[in-house]
């Protein structure tokens, strides 16, 4: 067996010895941060001239109290709600829990009221509930589907056409909420536009591109590794 082969292997056997390692660290560190991080986010994007929440996360209903249910709740955006999730009405069977602390206002336009155009998934998020409080201040409410259990995956999108983050009143940001478990709820705004997906031709051409790239790195790689040609020539 040749040297240069001999210090392949070796070569592999010393990088197995030095990444695996890392790579089962970084899987017990993601698994652990998960497991003791519970958390709801919704994530608000410009999109192609539309505005649209994707929500997911998980919560931990320990110190919470149930509020109300509704078997008819609505998608729709202002300035004390936003929801992830689907947009017909009576899709949204629902309970509210009170108990979280953190802001009362989304938006800073009380006059905005947008139903969503659309919306797949779980339907659950933030509401700011003036009734709550004989006071009438407003009190945050955590929406969720109905009889959710705690620690269930949540998953949901919700789009608004031909909106956009001044039209609906939304300033680019991070709102967080924290619940009695430690648990917290945050609504993030990207701040930059999000392109639009591309069309079935432009994907096309990018995913050929990419194929090319790899198969023209195979063919240096295959280059660098073609061992030279020894000369058997014997001198005069």
């Amino acid at each position: 067996m040749g040297i240069h082969a001999e210090h392949s292997k070796l070569g592999h056997r010393l990088m197995g010895k030095k990444i695996l390692p890392l790579l089962a660290g970084s899987f017990l560190l993601l698994t652990t941060s998960s497991a003791a991080d519970a958390r709801m986010i919704l994530r608000l994007e410009e999109v192609g001239g539309d505005v649209v929440v994707r929500g997911s996360g998980t919560i931990n209903l320990s110190g919470l109290t149930l509020k109300a249910s509704s078997d008819d709740y609505t998608n729709i955006f202002t300035s004390i709600q936003l929801y992830a999730g689907p947009a017909n009405i009576g899709d949204g069977v629902v309970d509210q829990w009170s108990g979280m602390t953190g802001p009362s206002t989304i938006g800073t336009d009380d006059s905005v009221v947008i139903p969503a155009d659309a919306g797949t998934g779980d339907l659950f998020g933030v509401v700011s509930d003036d009734r709550s409080d004989p006071g009438g201040t407003r009190l945050p409410l955590l929406v969720l589907p109905r009889s959710y259990v705690s620690g269930t995956a949540l998953n949901g999108t919700t789009q608004f056409i031909d909106q956009s983050f001044a039209k609906m009143g939304i300033s680019p940001g991070t709102l967080t909420w924290t619940l009695p478990s430690a648990d917290t709820v945050t609504i993030t705004t990207d701040a930059e536009p999000v392109p639009a997906p591309l069309g079935v031709a432009s994907a096309a051409a990018v995913f050929s591109t990419i194929r090319r790239l790899k198969q023209n790195t195979r063919i240096l790689q295959l280059a660098a590794r073609k061992p030279k040609a020894i000369s058997t020539t014997l001198p005069d």
